[in-house]
């Protein structure tokens, strides 16, 4: 069984139905009782008390589980960083469950939802991030190798403990920025006065474990921003991070507010 938090409240808990094979979902009454609606069209807290289980949503997608959790689950990099970590925790692939997955998450997920008890890593305290360490355990965990392998456990451990859930396939980091000096730290933990939260995507990143050349998608995107601001579209604030060769694409997260408090 997985707790569900929001806003350091309990939500509610996701469990298997043995029987079915999918995840059910049901509020927590105290939850219900305050009218905050996180998934007002799919799962209504209004109503009687009932469990929410979605078996025609497409497995491969969801996960056999609700769509309001699902929407937490790892990305492809994320899932990579997971079974990584998990390997070494003794875990095989195979036997990593879509709860698994959720525990591994943690208080770390886009988004202000948060799944306890937690299995994944715990970051208490902000250290500097070294892009170049980043790139290789990035390549090394996509590649689906171990970090006893590698003997980068340092360096899976630093990126997994910035590792994130965004959607897409890149790898990415969530990042605290300080503007004024360049350094960056883990986002994971409560940001000291001067940063700013970022997301991060890793350029330079490609299935071998070496440091690779530079992809050139960070510039792309930074470009599609440049013309989708010229053409009056508002979004995020974007920068590239240049570093080695290699154009790191970053944009200011939306599901922070400054003072670091979690967006739904």
């Amino acid at each position: 069984v997985i707790e569900v938090r929001c806003w350091r409240s309990r939500v509610g808990a996701v469990a298997l139905d043995e029987r079915s094979g999918f995840y059910v979902f049901e509020y927590e009454r105290a939850w219900a009782n305050t009218g905050v609606e996180l998934a007002p069209t799919t799962m209504p807290t209004t109503g009687p008390a009932r469990p929410f289980v979605f078996p025609t949503l497409p497995p491969d997608t969801y996960r056999r589980l609700p769509s309001m959790v699902a929407d937490s689950l790892p990305d492809d990099f994320g899932n990579a960083l997971t079974t990584a970590y998990l390997a070494n925790e003794g875990v095989t692939p195979g036997r990593i469950t879509a709860l698994d997955r959720l525990a591994y998450l943690g208080t770390r997920g886009i988004g202000a939802l948060e799944f306890h008890p937690l299995r994944g890593p715990r970051t208490r305290k902000a250290t500097a991030i070294e892009l170049s360490e980043l790139v290789v355990a990035a390549r090394s965990a996509l590649s689906g190798r171990t970090a006893s392998e590698d003997g980068l456990t340092d360096a899976i451990s630093h990126l997994i403990a910035v590792g994130t859930s965004a959607g897409g396939a890149r790898a990415k980091a969530v990042v605290a920025l300080n503007p004024e000096t360049g350094e960056l730290r883990s986002g994971q933990v409560p940001a000291d006065p001067g940063f700013e939260q970022w997301l991060l995507k890793l350029d330079g990143v490609g299935a071998d474990l070496d440091l690779g050349a530079s992809g050139h998608f960070g510039r792309i995107e930074y470009g599609y921003h440049l013309m989708a601001t010229a053409a009056g579209i508002e979004m995020t604030e974007c920068r590239l991070l240049e570093e080695g060769g290699r154009a790191h694409f970053m944009t200011r997260r939306f599901d922070r507010v400054p003072g670091g408090e979690k967006v739904h």
